[in-house]
């Protein structure tokens, strides 16, 4: 059998929203988008010379359920009818938007690190006679950038997406990130 094939027996691989699992995702749109400087010359249409990637985003309309569905690794831990599990998820992503601290994001097409509410309609959930008690909401993400200062912030913050990421795929143990290894190299290279 395949390593990756073993990782998946392991790993939970259902939608989630900072680890508040998504029992079914109506629909998911997934942007990456650049912007191009535009200036306008004297003789001709407007020059282009330079681009940025924007921040990923993601709009994500999903259904959470009263029923939490087994789990991979014990198929027959069904929870019928857990009352509140659809208002206590939704106290969660009210919860998530309001401190503004990033999280991971879990996709059918990709896993999103350092995941935020983005501005203006971010999290709307709607309601009618037929839900029975489930939540179907919608919500609005982008990716959380950072500025640095120095070269060395930036190094630090790459490595520790990709121990993130290492630790998502299962495939390797994790090490806790050590806050005195992050000082150490910034000290060295400032």
């Amino acid at each position: 059998m395949p390593v990756r094939a073993v990782a998946d027996l392991f790993i939970d691989g259902r939608p989630s929203i900072g680890g508040i699992l998504i029992d079914c995702t109506v629909s998911e749109t997934h942007s990456a988008d650049t912007a191009r400087s535009q200036y306008p010359v004297e003789d001709g249409a407007d020059q282009s010379d330079h681009f940025a990637n924007l921040p990923d985003s993601l709009q994500l309309e999903g259904i959470i359920s009263e029923v939490e569905p087994p789990s991979l690794l014990n198929p027959i831990s069904a929870t019928i009818f857990e009352s509140g599990r659809s208002r206590t998820a939704w106290e969660e992503l009210k919860e998530k938007k309001e401190s503004g601290d990033p999280f991971l994001v879990i996709t059918s097409l990709d896993v999103y690190t350092d995941m935020c509410f983005a501005s203006g309609k971010s999290l709307v959930a709607t309601r009618s006679p037929d839900d029975d008690g489930r939540l179907r909401f919608a919500a609005q993400l982008e990716k959380h950038r950072v500025a640095y200062t120095t070269f060395a912030e930036s190094v630090a913050a790459g490595i520790a997406d990709l121990a993130e990421r290492a630790s998502i795929s299962g495939l390797q143990a994790t090490v806790p990130a050590d806050p005195n290894t992050a000082d150490a190299a910034l000290g060295f290279v400032g």
